[in-house]
């Protein structure tokens, strides 16, 4: 019997189609969600949970994330985190179990929608942008902000599309029957329709992570759309303004500050109104002398660090360009005083001594501030940089190159000039604030520091999931600084 043989056998009779075609089974994948979880296939669930608790932990968008990734280690752990759920992912993969069989059921209207799917949908997103202050990346104040969301009573599922939106419509030429999808025309392709649907508007608070930054994004949970399948998501994406004095680079702040001549000789002191709300009073040394564009570095004084613990924070440095008088306002009598009071001093020269380090050296770091991780790792210097610096492969780190100030190194095994190496030689070888506290001055004493040696305090700590574009960036704009 020709359609009995049909709906036995899902086909034509002998299981197949006319012309020899096969109706051929889309290969099953189990191995996926035990790749993104990063354990093997044959694990035990104690090995999955802690797997998937860490890589949760270090993806939450909450945490500074990838949603995308957080979602995809969510889903993976929803097919095997228990043991019902990992035998019939390892049998039938993702998709789970065919549903019905096939046959002349699938083949007229696709595929089914259980209810539980629909229940576990969730509505899309209200997006909303929230604009902060660096007082605000300082502090981490919660704000609130109003959104306008939907809400509805009941929601009914198309029977014709069975909540797909879509149908499939046959078509038969010959002993060929071919399908084709379609918009479902008695539900408009939108699959459900609600009863009572409105749209509201309400407050909703927002916590502020200390050292957030530009273009983050905060998740407030279930506090969207309220559907009957369930409550959605409200995503803030951040947009920090430009401060009219400090300029962010990572968690460092940089400001420049201008001083006349006889400031620069004879002594300064001026005030800083910091983003903390802290005044802070700075005043030179007995004797100092600022030359033009030198730097110095206020430990401490910059930002929080995303993701960091009680007080990591980067530093305030201090550029200072140096205001010469006019032509011609030093008079006769003024000119002799001053040449008077000049004469005598003796004036510092630049040190030009030939390095005792080269290409093909063997050298060790020291001292390092910014980077102390990198004090004691040794390495190769593959070449020389700018203004004293040095290229140097470190040992061990998949080749990485780093530049290094030549007084940040010591010789371990230098070379002569045809690269043969001589005998080893060893050389020396966050608290809360209370607002009352806000308002108040500081006296504080700067530190000198080489604008060479200038490094980017990386905006998040370390750990934290970040691009590294964006350190990149850093101290793309930490060498604009030093250079002016």
């Amino acid at each position: 019997m020709f359609f009995d043989d049909f709906f036995s056998q899902g086909g034509f009779p002998g299981g197949g189609f006319p012309g020899g075609m096969q109706r051929e089974r889309e290969p099953v994948d189990t191995e996926s969600a035990y790749k993104v979880l990063g354990v093997a296939k044959s694990a035990t669930q104690k090995e999955i949970k802690k797997a998937h608790r860490k890589l949760a932990m270090k993806h939450h968008p909450d945490r500074g994330g990838d949603e995308a990734k957080f979602k995809e280690i969510q889903e993976a752990y929803d097919l095997v985190g228990s043991e019902e759920k990992r035998a019939k992912y390892d049998k039938y993969g993702a998709k789970g179990a065919p549903e019905g069989g096939g046959g002349l059921f699938d083949l007229f209207n696709g595929p089914q929608r259980r209810d539980d799917d629909d229940r576990a949908n969730k509505p899309e997103p209200i997006r909303e942008s929230l604009d902060l202050s660096l007082e605000d990346v300082y502090s981490g104040p919660t704000t609130t902000i109003t959104v306008k969301y939907s809400s509805a009573s009941s929601r009914t599922v198309c029977n014709r599309c069975n909540g797909n939106g879509m149908v499939m419509q046959r078509i038969q030429r010959g002993p060929m029957i071919m399908q084709t999808q379609r918009a479902c025309n008695k539900c408009s392709g939108k699959g459900v329709s609600y009863r009572n649907k409105k749209t509201l508007s309400k407050t909703v608070d927002v916590h502020i992570p200390v050292g957030i930054q530009n273009k983050d994004k905060i998740f407030i949970r279930n506090e969207g759309h309220q559907f009957p399948e369930g409550k959605g998501d409200i995503i803030v994406a951040t947009r920090v303004k430009k401060h009219p004095l400090f300029e962010r680079i990572g968690a460092d702040l940089a400001f420049k500050k201008s001083l006349t001549l006889k400031e620069a000789l004879t002594g300064y002191k001026f005030k800083i109104k910091h983003v903390s709300g802290v005044t802070l009073v700075v005043s030179s040394s007995p004797g100092e002398i600022v030359r033009p564009n030198s730097m110095k570095m206020l430990k401490e004084w910059g930002l929080p660090q995303k993701g960091g613990y009680g007080s990591m924070k980067g530093n305030l440095y201090i550029k200072f360009n140096v205001l010469f008088p006019r032509t011609g306002q030093i008079k006769a009598k003024q000119m002799k005083s001053l040449t008077s009071a000049l004469n005598g001093l003796q004036y510092e020269e630049e040190k030009k001594e030939e390095s005792q380090f080269d290409i093909g050296c063997m050298v060790r770091i020291v001292n390092l501030s910014n980077y102390p991780q990198l004090n004691n790792k040794t390495g190769k210097i593959l070449g020389a940089g700018r203004a004293g610096r040095w290229a140097v492969e470190l040992q061990g780190h998949n080749q990485q190159a780093i530049s290094v100030p030549e007084e940040k190194l010591q010789l371990l095994k230098p070379v002569d000039a045809s690269g043969v190496k001589r005998k080893q030689r060893e050389y020396g070888t966050d608290e809360d604030v209370d607002e009352d506290d806000m308002d108040y001055e500081e006296e504080v004493k700067l530190t000198d520091v080489d604008g060479d040696e200038i490094n980017a305090t990386p905006a998040k700590a370390e750990g934290q999931a970040y691009e590294a574009d964006d350190d990149e960036n850093d101290q793309q704009r930490a060498q604009e600084c030093r250079m002016g």
